[in-house]
């Protein structure tokens, strides 16, 4: 129980995280996609 609400706690603190690195990963491809052409 405790452990699970530690994840939990864990896991919303590094969702912002998660999303910026994704955000950054998704500008990374486009800009490949775009100087590739």
């Amino acid at each position: 129980m405790v452990i699970s609400e530690l994840c939990n706690s864990h896991l919303r603190k590094a969702m912002p995280d998660l999303k910026v690195l994704a955000q950054e990963i998704r500008v990374e491809v486009t800009e490949k996609k775009n100087s590739a052409k």
